[in-house]
């Protein structure tokens, strides 16, 4: 995951926010609260993540069996060559 170039820079981003929003508090504290932002941040960045990579999953197993379907009703070349591209 650290890989992920927007995943690094959402956590640089979370450490920045968090320090210049908490000037005044004891660092104990202040680590407690950007731990607690980076898992927070690094888990919704995830779910939204993975939600996209199933749906676009989703969408080139409905075309896939969607050109199978074409190509039982009316095999041609172009079809088939369509499916082993997919």
């Amino acid at each position: 995951m650290l890989r992920d170039r927007y995943l690094v820079d959402l956590i640089k981003n979370t450490i920045i926010e968090t320090v210049n929003n908490n000037i005044n508090i004891d660092d104990v504290l202040l680590w407690e609260m950007i731990k607690m932002y980076i898992g927070g941040n690094s888990i919704q960045y995830s779910s939204r993540k993975k939600r996209s990579s199933n749906n676009i999953l989703s969408a080139f197993q409905k075309r896939l069996k969607r050109l199978k379907e074409n190509l039982v009703e009316d095999p041609n070349f172009e079809t088939e060559h369509d499916i082993h591209e997919h």
